[in-house]
């Protein structure tokens, strides 16, 4: 598994439609890119709904390219993503718990939600957009 990670162009946005979106338009420029966002006004969950997505909170679209990266570890991405947003809140001193598979609480409040679509080609991931 590899990703080119040093090579990550970073956009901020006070205000757009989608992070998820921005990124997705982006894709056939074929670089890793971070697209950040205080407020969307078109934010995308899962199965298509929509999610609010205020200001007060940090909304983030990672897109990331892959080389040799097997299918059957696409899991892998999920898993590390959800353990690394709970790392992230325990420094900070909140206690999270994961609700697998896309969803950390904190108490009885969700506080992320990740959004993982992959993109494969022979048996390898190449694209990956992990909206947070």
């Amino acid at each position: 598994m590899k990703a080119d990670i040093t090579n990550v162009t970073f956009e901020y946005f006070d205000e757009i439609p989608s992070t998820n979106q921005y990124a997705k338009n982006r894709l056939q420029a074929g670089k890793n890119l971070c697209v950040i966002a205080t407020k969307q006004t078109a934010g995308k969950g899962t199965k298509g709904r929509s999610f609010s997505s205020n200001a007060g909170g940090v909304y983030l679209t990672k897109l990331t390219f892959y080389d040799n990266f097997p299918v059957k570890s696409a899991f892998k991405l999920m898993q590390r993503t959800a353990v690394a947003v709970c790392e992230t809140l325990v420094f900070f001193g909140l206690k999270p718990k994961i609700k697998w598979a896309n969803d950390v609480f904190v108490g009885d409040k969700k506080i992320c939600g990740i959004l993982i679509e992959n993109l494969f080609q022979n048996q390898q991931l190449k694209e990956e957009i992990k909206t947070l």
